[in-house]
């Protein structure tokens, strides 16, 4: 079964799975390259609504975000000539990514007493 939200049908080039880990499609339109078999408002989880795991009540609390993950592909690995040899001796970019913590949100949050 396929189940999008009410909004995927109106929302052009998308990016979505390709049904293989690592991969993904870009460019996908609902009507042109897919369709659901349900369409619904799944995106808007609001305080009393069921939770999908243990079917209890959600709550809605205030929160921070403290830290972010970006992936940055090959892009600046490229470009910097930053490459290395996979275990058949084939050169391949290094895949990198962006981690970080923002020390002012840290701050703010220790001021705020927010959890």
């Amino acid at each position: 079964m396929v189940l999008v939200d009410d909004m995927i049908p109106n929302s052009p080039n998308l990016v979505a799975g390709a049904n293989e880990p690592g991969y993904h499609l870009r460019n996908v339109n609902y009507w042109r390259d897919y369709t659901a078999d349900v369409i619904a408002d799944i995106v808007s989880a609001t305080e009393g609504d069921a939770c999908v795991d243990c079917g209890g009540a959600l709550r809605a609390v205030r929160g921070v975000e403290v830290g972010n993950i970006f992936k940055l592909g090959s892009r600046y690995s490229e470009a910097m000539g930053c490459h290395f040899r996979d275990q058949d001796g084939i050169t391949k970019p290094v895949i990198m990514g962006s981690y970080g913590i923002g020390t002012g949100r840290l701050l703010a949050c220790i001021v705020e007493g927010t959890p």
